[in-house]
């Protein structure tokens, strides 16, 4: 039984070069958002000011700024840690990033009312992609039996 959890704990699924440049690309993506996120926060009595200035009818309280602020910048350092988790081949990567993408898709579809954003379509295609090549490539490693090279015919003319 022992064998078989060290089996298990020893497995890292591979990573194609696809895969890791999709997923370089995603994490300085995202990292780009949780910073400007993190600037944000220094700044927020100046967000809350502004937006009472120029925006009358909405009421932008100075606590509703600052949640939507930690919640924005806490959302993509998951997506930051999955990824870092997913590029050094630990199992709880690809969760980890899931979990944190859908919630920032959702939250993006809630809030435009079934208007889809650039940014929005480039995340869903993101996380599509990172899904779709991490399922495939952790499958072919099960898949792929080695070939025996005494089967092999040369052919020789």
């Amino acid at each position: 039984m022992s064998e078989i959890i060290e089996k298990i704990k020893k497995f890292r699924p591979p990573l194609s070069l696809l895969l890791r440049l999709t997923c370089v690309f995603a994490l300085v993506y995202y990292a780009i958002y949780m910073f400007m996120f993190l600037v944000s926060l220094m700044y927020k009595d100046f967000i809350v000011e502004f937006s009472q200035q120029y925006l009358n009818e909405s009421e932008t309280g100075s606590f509703k700024v600052l949640l939507l602020l930690i919640a924005g910048f806490l959302i993509n350092a998951g997506v930051v840690t999955g990824l870092i988790f997913m590029l050094a081949k630990r199992n709880i990567g690809p969760f980890i990033y899931t979990l944190s993408a859908s919630f920032i898709l959702i939250y993006q579809f809630v809030t435009r009312s079934f208007i889809l954003s650039d940014k929005f379509v480039v995340e869903a295609f993101l996380l599509f992609l990172i899904l779709v090549l991490r399922i495939w490539f952790s499958k072919a490693k099960y898949t792929h039996k080695p070939v025996d090279p005494d089967l092999l015919e040369f052919k020789q003319e």
